[in-house]
């Protein structure tokens, strides 16, 4: 099914948890930069959400489809969140990038540090949890050399990072991404269960591995 048919570009896609919604970043009003637009799946007009010059996307929709985070580079770059059916975007933490809330609705994860190939020098790279409505923020694992990408798990109770465990500096290769690397991923669950998993790529060894941060308070 093809949910936008505009000449314009339409990108960063994200579906509610019941799968009625989707929002994604798309140029379509012709201003020269992306905006965060949500519509309906099985029709309807499509509802812009944000209007500032500036770049808006990445966007990721609350379990209960009231509110839209998004990552925005206005004044200086952040993670905003917006009413799902529109209103004004409040900026929840500066300097981070790809909001993800947590299933219930609760925190929003993201991360700090420059997105690229280049590699990622330890303390480049910070995944933090917030109250989705603000509050204090709380840096995932400080003792990590850099972790970014957070995934929540389906209950809530861990976090998915691409992360440097030790701060020694990055080798010759430079950091894969999930999105690169997803298919290649295999699990191996310790025998005493520690609350820190490895998820390791198969070909050779990597300075970034898959994390899996357990634990309720993740840190």
């Amino acid at each position: 099914t093809i949910l936008t048919a505009d000449a314009g570009l339409s990108a960063y896609p994200a579906l509610s948890q019941d799968g009625s919604l989707v929002a994604y970043a798309s140029d379509r009003a012709g201003g020269g930069n992306l905006d965060i637009w949500v519509q309906q799946v099985r029709g309807g007009e499509p509802i812009r959400l944000t209007h500032d010059e500036a770049d808006d996307s990445d966007p990721d929709i609350s379990p209960d489809r009231t509110r839209i985070a998004f990552r925005s580079e206005r004044a200086g770059g952040g993670v905003y969140v917006v009413p799902a059916l529109g209103g004004t975007a409040a900026l929840l933490v500066p300097g981070c990038r790809n909001p993800r809330f947590s299933p219930d609705g609760n925190s929003i994860a993201c991360w700090t540090g420059r997105e690229g190939t280049g590699g990622y020098e330890p303390g480049s790279a910070k995944v933090f949890i917030v109250p989705a409505g603000g509050g204090e923020l709380k840096q995932v694992h400080p003792e990590f050399g850099a972790a970014l990408y957070p995934v929540w798990s389906p209950k809530g109770s861990g976090l998915l990072v691409l992360g440097r465990p030790d701060k020694k500096a990055p080798g010759r290769r430079s950091a894969p991404t999930l999105h690169d690397a997803g298919m290649r991923l295999i699990a191996r669950r310790r025998r005493d269960d520690h609350r820190l998993n490895r998820l390791t790529f198969p070909e050779e060894p990597l300075a970034f591995r898959a994390c899996l941060l357990k634990g309720i308070d993740l840190v």
